[in-house]
């Protein structure tokens, strides 16, 4: 489950739609899916966003949204498959909503595919959904400190670290 909202909601500020959610169940994730515009980085600057789990940049590419469900989905399975079963990670540090919602995409689409393309190679059916959730989980951070205790939790699966540098 995962609730999808925009910037503007006609009568009711973020804000407390976000806390309105929060509160009707807590481990619901709100994403928020905004055009880069001024509007958005005042908001950004200014407004309480701590109530949202992810912010992301709508450039029109359909594939975001294949992106957010399954960043989510590695944030909740990662504990279980990568620390118990031994899938591998990829660490992405990146705190640009602009930046980080075009690689997500593309990472996702080529670990996808890679899957696919083992999936085929399954011997019966329970091979190939094991190797369907196989496939690396992505862990995504916006500051060094995340990134740090990602790295320290996950350090015996790591794969690699996808960053900008910037520290």
């Amino acid at each position: 489950d995962l609730v999808i909202t925009m910037l503007r909601l006609g009568d009711m500020d973020l804000t407390s739609f976000c806390a309105a959610v929060k509160e009707y169940d807590a481990n619901l994730p709100v994403v928020l899916i905004a055009y880069q515009s001024r509007e958005l980085q005042l908001s950004l600057e200014s407004d309480d966003f701590s109530l949202l789990d992810k912010v992301f940049i709508w450039t029109g590419d359909r594939k975001i949204f294949l992106a957010i469900i399954k960043l989510l989905e590695d944030l909740r399975n990662a504990p279980v498959d990568c620390l118990d079963f031994g899938v591998r990670t990829i660490l992405l540090l990146e705190d640009s909503p602009a930046f980080y919602s075009s690689y997500l995409p593309l990472i996702f689409t080529d670990l996808i595919n890679q899957g696919h393309s083992l999936i085929e190679e399954g011997k019966n059916f329970a091979d190939r959904l094991l190797r369907q959730r196989a496939r690396p989980k992505i862990l995504h951070a916006v500051s060094f400190e995340e990134a740090v205790r990602y790295y320290d939790k996950y350090k015996s699966t790591l794969l690699g670290v996808i960053t900008d540098m910037k520290v």
